[in-house]
C-alpha cells in the first residue's frame, strides 16, 4: 500500500487505478531513508521519484500486513521529524535541473516540509492534520487488538476456572477463590460463564457416511442424513447456531431424532464448543475418524490429493 506524506500530492487516497503505477514509479525511485519494526513486520521507505505526470514527489512506501500505520514510531512529532530530515537530506544530494531559460528548478515543485525549496505555505499544517489523524487511526487499531487480546483472555480464564472447580469437586469453589483472592460468588459465576463455553455439540457418522448431531447432557440425538456439496464444512455454523438459538435440528427440516445415546456403529469424528472451536477426532495412529460425509461436513480434508 502507498501511502504519501504530502499535503499537497493526492493526500492519502491513491486512485486505485493510479496505484499500481504509484507504487511502480516509487520501487524504481531513490531510496532514502529505510527503517523497520523489531519484528520486521513493518517496512518503511522514504523515497524520491517521478510521477505518471513527470512531477517529482517523496513519498513513503510502506509494507504492513496489519496495515496499521506509515509511523515507525508511535510519536507523531519524531515521525514528523524523521520524515523532514530525510527531505532535507534528499535535497542536498539532488542534482539540480533547469527551466528552459536556464533558471535552476527546485527539486520540489511543491513540498510541505519548511527550508526546502518549493515550500508551499501551510501546506504542513494541512499535512500534519492529515498524520495525526492517521496517529488516531493507530491508536484506535492499538485499542480494538488490546479489546480482542483481552476477551480471548476472558473466555481463557473462564474455561480455566470452570475445569479447575469441576475437577476439584466438593469445595472447589471454596479451594479456588482462596488461591485467587476473588469471593466464592464471584468465582463461581466465572466458572459458570465457563461451562457455558464448554457446553459442545458431538458429531457422528455412521458407515454409509450419513451424520449424526447430539448436544452435552441430551437424552437423545439428531438424524441429519447424507451430507451433499453445499454442506460442506457448514458443522461449526450449524453448532453454534444450535447453542446460541438461531438453529435448531428439526423434522420439518427433514432431520429425524432419535430417543437415547447414539446407537452402537455411529463413530464420534468431531464437536464444537464456544469455548473452543471445532476439534477433529483423531485415530491413535492421528489419521481423521471422520470417513468421506464426516470429512465434508466438518470441512476437512484427511488426503489433500482427493
Amino acid at each position: 500500500m502507498l501511502r504519501v506524506i504530502r499535503s499537497t500530492v493526492q493526500g492519502l487516497g491513491i486512485d486505485a487505478d493510479l496505484e499500481d503505477e504509484f507504487s511502480a514509479a516509487a520501487e524504481a525511485g531513490f531510496l532514502l531513508r529505510e527503517s523497520r519494526s523489531t519484528d520486521n513486520a513493518l517496512t518503511i521507505e522514504l523515497r524520491s521519484y517521478t510521477d505518471p505526470t513527470g512531477q517529482n514527489r517523496f513519498v513513503v512506501l510502506y509494507t504492513d500486513p496489519t496495515e496499521v500505520d506509515w509511523q515507525d514510531t508511535d510519536d507523531y512529532t519524531e515521525a514528523r521529524n524523521q520524515y523532514e530530515e530525510g527531505v532535507r537530506e534528499a535535497e542536498k544530494g539532488a542534482a539540480f535541473d533547469v527551466d528552459e531559460d536556464g533558471n535552476e528548478k527546485p527539486l520540489f515543485e511543491t513540498t510541505d516540509v519548511r527550508g526546502v525549496a518549493g515550500y508551499e505555505e501551510g501546506s504542513e499544517e494541512s499535512g500534519d492534520a492529515t498524520a495525526l489523524l492517521l496517529v488516531a487511526e493507530w491508536a484506535t487499531t492499538q485499542l480494538v487488538e488490546a479489546q480482542r487480546v483481552f476477551d480471548e483472555k476472558t473466555r481463557a480464564r473462564q474455561i480455566a476456572y470452570a475445569r479447575a472447580v469441576d475437577n476439584f469437586g466438593r469445595g472447589g469453589n471454596a479451594a479456588l477463590a482462596r488461591r485467587v483472592g476473588k469471593s466464592e460468588p464471584t468465582v463461581k459465576d466465572i466458572a459458570d460463564r465457563g461451562r457455558a463455553l464448554l457446553v459442545s455439540v458431538n458429531l457422528y457418522e455412521d458407515n454409509a457416511g450419513q451424520v449424526y448431531l447430539q448436544r452435552d447432557g441430551a437424552d437423545h440425538y439428531w438424524y441429519l442424513g447424507v451430507v451433499t456439496n453445499d454442506m460442506y464444512g457448514r458443522f461449526a455454523g450449524d453448532a453454534a447456531g444450535w447453542i446460541g438459538g438461531d438453529w435448531e435440528p428439526s423434522e420439518d427440516d427433514g432431520q429425524r431424532r432419535h430417543d437415547g445415546e447414539p446407537h452402537e456403529g455411529l463413530v464420534r469424528v468431531g464437536s464444537w464448543s464456544a469455548g473452543e472451536g471445532v476439534k477433529v477426532a483423531r485415530k491413535l495412529n492421528d489419521d481423521i475418524e471422520a470417513g468421506a460425509g464426516g470429512q465434508l461436513y466438518l470441512g476437512v480434508n484427511e488426503d489433500p490429493e482427493v
